[in-house]
Parts: structure tokens; C-alpha cells; sequence
């Protein structure tokens, strides 16, 4: 009986250590720049939910036969509770946490005739690139490997305006996408697309384009803003701890590509400029 009781008594605390990482959520959703203290109160909420989930199961191996009413209450409650606080919580992470602002990187050269011809040079010579499709200002680069398909987008704007970007982020570039992609089979294979879009004057919808990456089902899209107003690149940064390894290794290509130098005493304290 004693030991029913602590394994009761260590479950409860798990519960009411839910309830609790409730209650900070919505405290520090009322807060401004709270990011990092919401990122982390998510995790105790889901760690603490997982915990409750198989402490239960474990504790229904144990004392199924002589508690099966008592753990059927116990358990109802642990589940809805496991499920309601996973979901509450990716809808806080997906729909209230700030993205944080996107890596900065140093600009070298000095016009997009310059930065395309050197970005050209690098992807087909070194990374295994071919052009599949050439428009003035705007090019896609693809190339195959046992992961799925790589795809590298080079346009270039004045600036990035909203009929802009639904015409090439909505329309143009998906199309060529799909039209690509449905030669191969995917079924077990993604497709990668590292989007880099050059403007001599950075906007609203510009700033909105690089703070967020963009995965669908089976493409992973990463944004990358070049200023040569501002001399900067711009490359989204992802969540702490919520970091997608496809998104990582994206980042890291085009960096590697670029050879880019983070600026990075700006980061943390600079507004995107």
C-alpha cells in the first residue's frame, strides 16, 4: 500500500508540474521578448506530459489487476492531459513565440552581376549544380543525391514587394519545382530548395521573407536575403532547441557556398537593417 501510494504521490507531482508549466506559458505570453523563456517552458510542458504518459503505463503493468478502476480514472486524466498539452504547446511554439531574427553574414561583392557570377561559378564547378532554368534575373540550379533533390533559386529584384512574391514564391518557383520533381520518384525522397533573393532595397515583405524558414510535406525551403543596400545577408535562424536537421545542413551548404563571414556582434542587439 505504501508503495501505491508514493507511486501516486510522484505521478500527482508530474500532473501538477504540468499544470504549472500551463500557467507559465501563459504568463510569459503576455510578456514582450519572451522567446527564450517560452521555448523552454514548452519542453518542461512536453517532457513533463511524456513522463505523466508512460508513468501511467508503467504503473497499469504493475497494479492493473487490483486498481484497473482507480488507474482507468488516473489514466483518462494523464492522457487528455498528455494530448491537450502537446497540442497546446506547438500551437504556443507555431502561432505566439517570436522568430528570432535571421543570422547576418558580410556581403563581398558589390553588385548582383558580381555575387551571381561568383554563386554560378561555385555551384556548378564545386557542388554539383546544373542550370535547369534561366530568365534574365532569375535562375534555378538542381542537382541528385541519395537524400532527394536540391534545388537553388538566384533572383534578383529591386525590391521584394507582395505582388513579387506571390508571383515568384507562390507561383513561378513552385511551379518549376513541381514540374521537376514529378520526373523522380519521391516517395521516399524530399526536395530542398535554398531560396536567395537579391534586392538593392530591402521592405516589409523582404524582412518577413527571411525570418521564417517554410516546410511542406516533402520540401524544405530556406530563405536567404542579400542587400546590397545594406551590404548583409540575411539567412533565417531557427528556434533554439527546435532546430529541423534538414533546415541545418541547408544553412551550412550555403554558407560553405558563399563562403559567408557572420557579423556577429549584431545579432543580438541589431535591428535588420
Amino acid at each position: 500500500m505504501s508503495n501505491n501510494a508514493a507511486f501516486f504521490r510522484m505521478y500527482g507531482s508530474v500532473c501538477l508540474g504540468i499544470l504549472i508549466a500551463n500557467i507559465l506559458l501563459k504568463v510569459f505570453e503576455k510578456q514582450e521578448n519572451n522567446s527564450t523563456l517560452l521555448v523552454r517552458a514548452v519542453k518542461v510542458n512536453i517532457i513533463l506530459a511524456g513522463i505523466a504518459f508512460f508513468g501511467f503505463m508503467s504503473l497499469y503493468a504493475i497494479y492493473g489487476e487490483d486498481k484497473a478502476g482507480e488507474l482507468l480514472i488516473f489514466g483518462i486524466l494523464v492522457l487528455f492531459s498528455f494530448f491537450f498539452t502537446t497540442i497546446f504547446s506547438v500551437l504556443m511554439m507555431f502561432g505566439k513565440v517570436k522568430p528570432p531574427k535571421p543570422d547576418k553574414y558580410l556581403l563581398r561583392q558589390t553588385d548582383y552581376e558580381e555575387f551571381s557570377n561568383y554563386l554560378s561559378n561555385r555551384v556548378e564547378s564545386e557542388y554539383d549544380y546544373s542550370k535547369i532554368h534561366e530568365e534574365e534575373n532569375f535562375k534555378v540550379y538542381k542537382r541528385k543525391d541519395m537524400y532527394g533533390l536540391h534545388y537553388l533559386i538566384d533572383l534578383r529584384l529591386e525590391e521584394l514587394t507582395q505582388e513579387m512574391y506571390e508571383e515568384y514564391y507562390g507561383k513561378k518557383i513552385p511551379d518549376i519545382v513541381n514540374k521537376d520533381t514529378v520526373k523522380f520518384n519521391l516517395k521516399l525522397k524530399v526536395a530542398y530548395v535554398i531560396m536567395v533573393v537579391s534586392v538593392d532595397k530591402v521592405s516589409s515583405v523582404f524582412y518577413r521573407f527571411v525570418d521564417n524558414a517554410d516546410q511542406d510535406l516533402k520540401i524544405y525551403r530556406l530563405p536567404v536575403g542579400v542587400s546590397f543596400g545594406g551590404k548583409k545577408i540575411y539567412i533565417t535562424k531557427e528556434i533554439d532547441g527546435f532546430i529541423i536537421p534538414q533546415f541545418k545542413k541547408m544553412k551550412e551548404e550555403i554558407c560553405n557556398i558563399m563562403e559567408l563571414e557572420q557579423i556577429k556582434e549584431e545579432n543580438k542587439k541589431d535591428s535588420i537593417s
